[in-house]
């Protein structure tokens, strides 16, 4: 289940990074370039513990989120499924510190319910986000969108690109 993100612009990257909410299961599919780094990050110690024991090896390595200044740079953050449980002011707070440190950046969280987009919410909470509109208004474009069912229910997901400020 390959997935290719195409865009305008070729991405010259050598080093990616993920910041994902319980699973790195995808890194399966991944088609890795030698000479590539991947490092994934995670919050809970026993993905972590089995990530890197399923899929670690010289080009892969999963480690424990700490704080944002611990985030070591890279040319391309892939962050999947955090954002949307954060407070809408640490979502700008790491939206700001993912521009400085990282060229690239691919957020991917639920936009449906349009209902409950962008509100504001408690750490650990949940809502939908549209990362165009506001309170955040990032300039960006949709590169990957998605349905996902749960159940009766639905959302999709939308997966965002971003330039940062960084040249590593």
């Amino acid at each position: 289940m390959p997935i290719g993100v195409r865009t305008p612009h070729r991405f010259t990257v050598r080093i990616v990074k993920t910041l994902k909410y319980r699973e790195h299961f995808w890194v399966r599919f991944a088609k890795i370039s030698r000479g590539v780094t991947y490092v994934g990050v995670d919050i809970v110690a026993s993905v972590i513990d089995n990530n890197q024991r399923e899929f670690g090896n010289d080009n892969f390595s999963f480690r424990k989120f700490l704080s944002l200044e611990d985030l070591p740079p890279a040319d391309l953050l892939v962050c999947k499924d955090v954002l949307q449980h954060l407070p809408n002011a640490t979502v700008k707070a790491y939206l700001a510190a993912f521009r400085k440190k990282y060229k690239f950046l691919l957020i991917t969280n639920d936009e449906e319910p349009a209902h409950l987009q962008n509100i504001d919410i408690d750490i650990g909470g949940w809502r939908t986000l549209r990362l165009d509109q506001e309170p955040f208004c990032e300039p960006s474009a949709v590169v990957l969108s998605w349905t996902v069912l749960r159940g009766k229910a639905t959302t999709t997901k939308a997966t965002y690109l971003l330039y940062g400020n960084s040249g590593m």
